[in-house]
């Protein structure tokens, strides 16, 4: 989409075709990138230097599979080009007390409390929680493990659950149920929890 937007502006105009760019190109692209806004709701929020170098890869792959995958064109504008840089932020976590607090503190939507609790305990992301079924709870020796195929890999993990977080999965359903029904992660969601945090007295 922003790529779209860059080009509605340049002399190439939308009909620009893989041959066409080159260099210039996206040199200028870059630029355009360092003062785009992001495209959510009219925002007036800049790009972060992560999400610049985000996009700028994600072209950069493009092009390079239309060299050396589908043949389209005979070599990439960007092989002498490095992308640009970004400042990584600094890593944030919960605390044995923060993590204490939240169980302690009632949260408006119970289900998302569960969600959250249960995905301190087993690392899984938010897209591994919302498709988590109740075929991937399976229990072996006495002891109980989430083994799925995550999003965001290609092979099956398997995960212990600590006793103390059974509680946050209920009572078992068939199979093919979701462990976390009517759980989804949205922007009301996360206005949810991030009041549900504030009440627990996580500022950050």
């Amino acid at each position: 989409r922003h790529l779209e937007r860059f080009l509605k502006e340049h002399p190439k105009g939308v009909n620009i075709t893989l041959g066409e760019v080159d260099e210039k190109f996206i040199e200028d692209f870059e630029s355009y990138l360092r003062s785009a806004y992001s495209l959510r709701n009219n925002s007036t929020v800049k790009l972060s230097t992560q999400t610049q170098n985000n996009y700028w890869i994600r072209f950069a792959v493009v092009m390079n599979d239309a060299v050396n995958k589908y043949d389209y064109i005979d070599k990439s504008p960007f092989r002498r080009k490095e992308a640009p840089e970004f400042k990584k932020k600094e890593q944030k976590y919960l605390s044995k007390d923060d993590l204490q607090a939240l169980k302690d503190t009632p949260c408006v939507n119970p289900t998302l409390k569960d969600a959250f609790l249960f995905a301190c305990s087993t690392g899984l992301r938010k897209s591994d929680i919302e498709t988590l079924k109740w075929r991937h709870i399976v229990v072996r020796n006495e002891k109980t493990y989430v083994i799925k195929d995550l999003v965001k890999g290609d092979k099956a993990h398997r995960i212990l659950i600590n006793e103390e977080y059974l509680k946050f999965i209920g009572e078992r359903k068939e199979d093919d149920k979701l462990v976390f029904t009517g759980l989804r992660y949205d922007g009301h969601t996360n206005n949810q929890l991030r009041l549900w945090c504030a009440e627990a007295g996580i500022k950050d």
